[in-house]
């Protein structure tokens, strides 16, 4: 009987971590997801972006050439400071950055900001990856890192089928303009959400993962701690390829914009780099 009842127990609350962990691990998903709508929108309508300003094709190649180095250079950048930034309210000032940047865009009719104002949303929208992982990483109990990598890089899938969607959809209407609304009030609704629901998820969290370590023994903590240490080297290490693996996709696509690739010919920028892609 007394078996029986451990048993359950167990079960109940293996049943609560999951659903707890869950909660952060969505809000971190929903954060970076819609950062996507705002970075890759420009890339999705650069062809009337082009019509629209009347701008050759290099020019337009510009920005997203900007954004790629703000973008990446700021990864690395945040990847060694951000154990020192407050969690909460860094990934809100960058998407809040991130849409009032979107929703200039959208509003502007003079492209010379443009390329300045997508090179500052490089750099606000690098701040996120890194938080977040480090958010996930210190706040999940351990059985849940495995999950919330696997569920983080799907963001990057969903936001490109997102973006180039809802782009086909306005191209209709031959306003390319929507889509940096949609990114901009998408980021003020998610911002919203991530401070309503940020300290509560986090607090789930981290009572299920304290509660995790004591219900192990004495004779198994040592171990516990051993593979612990293990598990968040391994989650650290691969969302670390993970995102150098996500600036070089930006690169490729980038260089296959119209225009990109013959702006980084005619330029000086990564000569070397420019030979392999």
């Amino acid at each position: 009987m007394d078996e029986g009842r451990s048993e359950k127990l167990f079960m109940t609350k293996t049943n609560n971590t999951k659903s707890k962990a869950g909660l952060l691990i969505f809000l971190a998903w929903l954060v970076y997801l819609t950062s996507y709508l705002g970075k890759v929108n420009y890339s999705a309508n650069i062809t009337q972006i082009i019509d629209f300003y009347q701008v050759s094709k290099a020019e337009a190649g510009i920005a997203p050439t900007m954004f790629f180095f703000a973008y990446g250079i700021g990864q690395v950048v945040n990847g060694f400071l951000c154990k020192k930034y407050n969690i909460k309210w860094v990934v809100f000032i960058s998407l809040l950055a991130s849409a009032l940047i979107n929703l200039t865009v959208a509003i502007t009719t003079n492209f010379a900001i443009v390329k300045w104002l997508w090179l500052i949303n490089g750099f606000v929208l690098s701040v996120l990856w890194p938080t977040l992982i480090r958010l996930l990483s210190e706040s999940l109990p351990q059985k849940a890192l495995g999950k919330s990598s696997v569920i983080m890089v799907s963001t990057v899938g969903c936001g490109t089928i997102i973006v180039y969607g809802t782009s086909s959809v306005f191209a209709i209407f031959n306003s390319f303009r929507l889509s940096f609304y949609l990114a901009a009030f998408s980021a003020l609704i998610i911002l919203t959400v991530w401070l309503i629901l940020y300290k509560p998820s986090v607090n789930l969290a981290i009572t299920e993962k304290e509660e995790q370590i004591e219900e192990k023994n004495e004779s198994n903590i040592e171990n516990t701690q051993t593979l612990t240490g293990n598990e968040m080297k391994k989650f650290q290490i691969s969302m670390g390829i993970l995102c150098f693996l996500a600036v070089g996709v930006n690169f490729i696509r980038m260089d296959s914009l119209p225009g990109c690739r013959q702006y980084l010919k005619k330029s000086m920028i990564l000569p070397i780099l420019y030979q392999y892609c």
